[in-house]
């Protein structure tokens, strides 16, 4: 089973890439900026707020499983 994390970068996503990626799951990450525990052939770069560049990654990509973890960290701004 293929599953994308968006928001992978984040707490929560990063919590879920390390249960997730630990298991027989091929798991990926979606994120603005790569985190430094993320091999590069299981990151996409990608700007979720961008609906054609977030729909081509995911169409291409073609994930059993999306997992929608980002999320806006200052909600102030």
């Amino acid at each position: 089973m293929k599953i994308l994390i968006t928001g992978i970068s984040g707490l929560l996503g990063g919590d879920l890439w390390n249960v997730l990626s630990s298991s027989d799951f091929e798991t990926f990450g979606l994120s603005r900026k790569k985190p430094v525990f993320l091999p590069d052939e299981k990151w996409l770069n990608c700007d979720i707020t961008d609906f054609t560049e977030t729909y081509q990654k995911v169409t291409k990509l073609n994930p059993d499983v999306v997992i929608h973890a980002a999320a806006a960290s200052n909600v102030d701004e």
